[in-house]
């Protein structure tokens, strides 16, 4: 199950409501990307109208969903090639995190603690805000912080991604979510109907670069993979990182 339907006792509704939000997303790629090349973006045609989630939105949105679920919510702005800014929702782990070690906000020897050797796993909800077109996306994510061994300076963090929201654990909250994003008027487009190649597009160009076909996410989210798992350092004196590309 990807993503989880927030209305699930009601299937004509919910086939409707997919209906209506593919269409949206179709002519959202339309106008994009009017060659239907992956990478050949029509740069004077985003943000659409409406617009996409501003970076102004996302430190209000995380605030927002930390009230609602209960739990430590982090604005991210994007990469350079991303298409989206992001919000991270802790959902399995505590504070001080591994996102904030991540981030530079503290220190890896602030999560570890006294367990030096130990590992350290964090399960997130982390929210797309594409900067392109008025959507957000969905998935889950997994943290995995391993201590360096004794004489050792470097922490290595793993990160998890998967297309979609899988583990049962986290759809109350998913649902909780996708409802704060419906009351600031943001459309959720669940990720297991963009987690394909969009028809009659060219995605070739991302082919040759990552290795596999440009999905729907592709054009609209962030250019990497949309599963995959990758790695950074965190050194322990400055908790400068060090960035490696997704693993696939």
């Amino acid at each position: 199950m990807s993503g989880g339907c927030t209305n699930c006792g009601r299937k004509g509704g919910c086939d409707s409501r997919k209906h209506e939000m593919m269409a949206e997303v179709q002519k959202a790629l339309q106008q994009l990307y009017p060659t239907g090349r992956w990478d050949q973006r029509d740069h004077g045609a985003g943000p659409l109208a409406g617009g996409g989630p501003a970076a102004q939105f996302g430190p209000a949105l995380a605030e927002a969903l930390s009230q609602r679920l209960k739990a430590f919510a982090l604005f991210c702005p994007g990469e350079p090639e991303d298409f989206s800014d992001y919000v991270y929702v802790l959902c399995l782990g505590r504070k001080p995190c591994l996102l904030e070690a991540r981030e530079g906000l503290t220190s890896a020897e602030s999560v570890i603690g006294e367990n030096v050797g130990a590992r350290v796993q964090e399960l997130y909800l982390r929210v797309s805000l594409s900067t392109l077109a008025p959507f957000a996306a969905v998935q889950e994510l997994r943290m995995e912080l391993v201590a360096p061994r004794p004489g050792e300076r470097d922490w290595l963090l793993q990160q998890q991604s998967r297309a979609g929201v899988f583990d049962p654990v986290l759809l109350p909250r998913y649902q909780k979510l996708v409802a704060v994003l419906t009351e600031h008027g943001v459309r959720n487009v669940d990720f297991g109907e963009i987690d394909e190649a969009p028809e009659g597009f060219d995605g070739d160009a991302h082919f040759e670069r990552f290795g596999v076909p440009a999905t729907t996410a592709n054009y609209l989210f962030f250019a990497g993979p949309t599963e995959g798992l990758g790695a950074e350092v965190i050194h322990a004196t400055d908790v400068s990182l060090v960035r490696h590309l997704p693993e696939t």
